[in-house]
């Protein structure tokens, strides 16, 4: 915990695994869609799959993503 990597590390694959949550998600609505099997529940789970794939993908973009680039980047240029 006292790494100043482990915070961004942390946040980066949680929201990682969010989105493959969400994959699957909407995976089965689909699923669900396309054999006229349970359609409310699978408009239900592609929406919600969707948006929450959406939001949880531009998180791991930034701040995430972004910070392991900067921080990267300064190690790179402090030598250390």
């Amino acid at each position: 915990m006292l790494n100043k990597w482990a915070l961004w590390q942390y946040a980066h694959t949680m929201l990682g695994a969010v989105q493959t949550g969400c994959f699957v998600m909407a995976a089965v609505g689909a699923f669900y869609l396309l054999t006229h099997r349970d359609e409310e529940y699978g408009r239900i789970f592609v929406r919600a799959g969707v948006l929450v794939g959406v939001f949880a993908a531009l998180l791991q973009l930034y701040p995430t993503g972004d910070a392991q680039c900067k921080m990267i980047s300064w190690e790179s240029v402090s030598g250390f």
